[in-house]
């Protein structure tokens, strides 16, 4: 500042203890594809991330690669998931649950009645990457219903293949999860220039109560929406081609996978964490820190 007597009083140092903290993640799969494929892996990089994967067919194909599914290709969609935690302590055992293409029949009743306790009751988290084998169809299960923070028209979500920008929205441009650069204008512009999504699910009507973070095509319908569920949260992810971003950058600069691995670090994270903490952000230069 001009004119000031002394520039002594302009700093302050404060000493910041880094507490070691592991988040306990379920990534619960139908079958593989692209966007199983890149989740794993970037959430396999987070330092702070315990990951447990359950696959419905992946048991069948690894113990004989003679078997139907295995020669056939085609994964079974409707048989109950034995890998799928079967009692309530295995599964508080976790913080935060990501369900990836699963039909619902995949999941048992006494399973669906846990999920649904774990974000209601204990306060866990869960994240729903969409797909044709539940968004696609009418849920009519109540409890999975409830959880998510769209309602799902009875013929099922309608899947719109086309390019489109997905654009934050006013909360999106703030919220934890989606804070990819340390500016906002730069948080802006990085979105802007990352690749295109090229599949959404339409149609869904965001429930009363909840948030829309990222808008889809002519941002009319929600692609990241996340609702309060009792004691927990519940986002939506309602497009299957954010994979790409993990793919944008394998011949060039690394920004697009380092994008993707941080949207979902901060997401599971975010998840993670009970809905009544204040959250504060803390950024400093590398210069400016002694170790």
């Amino acid at each position: 500042v001009a004119d000031e007597l002394t520039a002594a009083n302009n700093r302050i140092g404060r000493t910041v203890s880094v507490l070691p903290s592991r988040t306990r993640v379920l990534l619960a799969w139908g079958a593989p594809d692209a966007e199983f494929a890149a989740l794993r892996r970037s959430l396999r990089r987070v330092p702070s991330v315990d990951l447990t994967v359950a696959m419905t067919a992946m048991p069948d194909v690894r113990r004989d690669v003679r078997s139907p599914v295995a020669q056939a290709g085609v994964y079974p969609v409707d048989a109950p998931s034995s890998q799928l935690p079967d009692d309530s302590a295995e599964l508080d055992s976790y913080d935060v649950v990501v369900i990836g293409d699963l039909s619902v029949a995949m999941l048992a009743p006494k399973q669906i009645a846990w999920l649904t306790e774990f974000v209601e009751a204990r306060g866990g988290g869960i994240a729903w990457c969409a797909g044709g084998r539940w968004l696609g169809r009418r849920l009519g299960v109540g409890g999975l219903e409830r959880l998510l923070p769209v309602n799902v028209p009875a013929s099922g979500a309608r899947l719109a293949v086309a390019e489109f920008a997905p654009s934050l929205t006013r909360q999106g441009r703030s919220h934890a999860v989606t804070q990819l650069a340390q500016t906002p204008s730069g948080n802006e512009a990085l979105w802007r220039q990352m690749p295109l999504w090229s599949r959404q699910y339409v149609s869904l009507i965001p429930k009363v109560g909840s948030t829309t973070l990222v808008a889809g095509a002519g941002g009319q319908s929600p692609a990241v929406i996340y609702h309060r569920v009792g004691a927990g949260k519940s986002m939506l992810f309602a497009t299957d081609a954010l994979w790409k971003w993990a793919l944008a950058d394998a011949a060039g600069p690394a920004a697009g996978a380092t994008s993707y691995d941080r949207l979902w670090a901060q997401a599971v994270r975010w998840l993670a964490t009970p809905p009544d903490t204040r959250q504060v952000r803390i950024e400093l230069s590398q210069t400016d820190v002694d170790t």
